[in-house]
């Protein structure tokens, strides 16, 4: 990679990962104000250590594992819990009658509150790859790389994460 890193580039790199790096960190805490402390701090160690890096492509995963690393370290030290809020799924349509609407605006939120709750009783890794695979829409030799894991192994316990939630929200319901 470029020895020199200039103003551009960092434009450019901050557009393009900001984003996925905000909703990594949202997933991890609630906090919002940390979730962006963390992120500046992420992009300052990236400076910092931009020499090393010789893959371009690995610069996005240097900083999703940076700002994981700084917001675990964070959270251990304010000894706060993470959470997830997953209560935002909702389709609105405008081609049914409203009372149709509303049953169906109840019904999401019904199980969004199941989901929300089969959720919070997953592990925070079976959270983080549920989250890194369907939200952020990674591979699986991506999350594999994230997490240090084999994409083998990243796959089973997706699986696994997704069959313990099947289990959860169908007890729930």
């Amino acid at each position: 990679m470029s020895s020199t890193f200039s103003f551009s580039t960092f434009t450019v790199l901050y557009n393009n990962t900001i984003d996925q790096l905000y909703s990594y960190g949202i997933k991890i805490t609630s906090d919002k104000s940390t979730v962006k402390d963390c992120i500046q701090e992420a992009y300052m160690d990236l400076f910092q250590n931009w020499e090393k890096i010789r893959n371009p492509k690995a610069v996005k995963y240097y900083l999703l594992k940076s700002l994981k690393r700084i917001i675990y370290r964070k959270l251990k030290a304010k000894r706060q819990s993470e959470s997830l809020d997953f209560k935002n799924i909702k389709d609105y349509g405008f081609d049914e009658p409203f009372e149709d609407e509303i049953i169906k605006t109840e019904n999401e939120e019904i199980l969004a509150d199941k989901m929300n709750q089969a959720l919070n009783k997953l592990t925070s890794k079976q959270k983080e790859i549920i989250h890194l695979k369907f939200n952020m829409g990674f591979s699986y030799e991506e999350i594999g790389r994230l997490m240090n894991i084999h994409s083998d192994s990243a796959k089973k316990q997706t699986y696994r994460a997704l069959g313990k939630l099947r289990g959860l929200v169908n007890e729930n319901y």
